[in-house]
Order: structure tokens, then C-alpha cells, then sequence
């Protein structure tokens, strides 16, 4: 067994053994393409964006200072708290029909406030595109008139509604086929390595040199190899 490979050891090593590299990660470039589109369901999303104001927040003069932005971007995420309630979800799935329990619909929503802005994203993730957009959109229409009635301050209005999204979010298939073939690449570059440590054979004269400090009396030809210097060199 070897103890060490140095860097230039551990190049020619892989550089020898390159197409096994290039096999192996074709190999799982292939298994990450078929699992993608065989095994895994695509799914689809669609979003819509909510309007969060703080009504207690303006002056007779309709107008708006930095204090009112602040406390509606911070309902914001209380919006999104009560988006995510059984009160809201149980009327999106009565007014859908949807066969969701509260507890599966708020698995398929993600909420995300807009930076440094009042607009709140609500987006709905489902195998269907128009399930995706017709949930969206039960929440734009059911939610602003639940978060007043619960809250008892603000206002929230849809700055946009859902459409359906045919491009699939999920799952990625260029990222699912490049982490293929660097997870290929990584086993068939492991399995050289620990192959070429594990191996106590002498190949040759120079390595004979490198681990043992004999002198070389001399080798023996691998006689049909011209490469070794059998009788192959000495046909012309």
C-alpha cells in the first residue's frame, strides 16, 4: 500500500485514468436527467402582491411621513402570519373546492416581503399551473377584508393577481444534470485515488527507484509489448 501521492502523482494518475472520469460522469449525468424528468413531478408557481398601508397613519392632509411607511412595512410580516391562519386558508379552500386540508395548502404558500417596500408576495406552489393561480387569487380576494376584521387597523390592497405560470419553478434540470456529472466525476476521481493507493504493485523501473534505495541490475521485457521493450520495437 502507498503512503503518499504527491500533486504531480495525483495528476498523472487522473490524467491516465481520464476516461474513466469522463465515463462516470456521463453516467450520472444521465441518472440525474432521468430521475428529473421521470421521477420527480414538476411543479408550478404563481404569485400575487398585496399593498400593506397603515391607515392610522395619515394626516388630514393625506399625506405620508417615514413613521407611517416604517409601522406598514413592520404589519407586513403580520399580514403574512395571518395569511397563513386556518381563518384565511379554510375560506380559500371552500371558495376552491379545493381537496387541501388548512395544514397541506399552507405547505404550498410562501410568503415573502418586498425589500424595503410595503408590498408583501404571496406565492402558491401546486403539480398544476392554474390550481397555482386560482389559489393565488382566492387569497388576493379573501385575505385584505379577513386581515381588517382580525387586525382592526391598516388596509391592504392586490397590486397584482396571479396568472398561471407554465414554466415549471421545480425541478431544476440543468442544475439537477451538472450536480450529476460533479457527483460522477467526484466517485470516479475517489475511486482511482483509493484504487492507486491500495496498490503494491511495481509497475516499472522508476517507480522500483522511488520507493526502494537497491540498485537496478537490470529488467525483463514484456515481449509482445513494443511499449516495454519487447520484440514489437524490432519488427522495422
Amino acid at each position: 500500500m502507498k503512503e503518499s501521492l504527491d500533486l504531480m502523482d495525483f495528476l498523472a494518475i487522473l490524467l491516465k485514468r481520464i476516461w474513466l472520469i469522463v465515463l462516470i460522469s456521463f453516467v450520472g449525468f444521465l441518472l440525474a436527467f432521468g430521475y428529473t424528468k421521470i421521477l420527480v413531478t414538476p411543479l408550478y408557481t404563481s404569485a400575487i402582491k398585496l399593498y400593506v398601508t397603515n391607515n392610522t397613519a395619515q394626516d388630514n392632509q393625506n399625506r405620508i411621513n417615514y413613521n407611517d411607511i416604517t409601522a406598514a412595512q413592520m404589519l407586513v410580516n403580520t399580514y403574512g402570519v395571518i395569511i397563513q391562519s386556518n381563518n384565511v386558508l379554510s375560506d380559500v379552500i371552500i371558495s376552491e373546492n379545493l381537496k387541501y386540508t388548512a395544514n397541506q395548502l399552507r405547505r404550498s404558500i410562501r410568503i415573502k416581503p418586498i425589500e424595503d417596500s410595503q408590498v408583501l408576495e404571496v406565492s402558491v406552489t401546486t403539480p398544476d399551473p392554474k390550481v397555482s393561480a386560482d389559489i393565488a387569487n382566492a387569497i388576493a380576494n379573501t385575505a385584505p377584508e379577513k386581515i381588517i376584521e382580525i387586525t382592526k387597523t391598516g388596509g391592504v390592497g392586490v397590486v397584482d393577481y396571479a396568472s398561471p405560470n407554465l414554466n415549471p419553478s421545480s425541478p431544476k434540470l440543468l442544475f439537477n444534470c451538472f450536480v450529476g456529472i460533479l457527483l460522477g466525476g467526484a466517485i470516479a476521481v475517489f475511486y482511482i485515488v483509493i484504487r492507486e493507493m491500495l496498490d503494491d504493485h511495481i509497475k516499472d523501473e522508476e517507480e522500483l527507484k522511488k520507493f526502494y534505495n537497491i540498485p537496478l541490475l537490470g529488467s525483463i521485457p514484456v515481449l509482445n509489448s513494443q511499449v516495454k521493450g519487447g520484440f514489437y520495437q524490432y519488427e522495422r
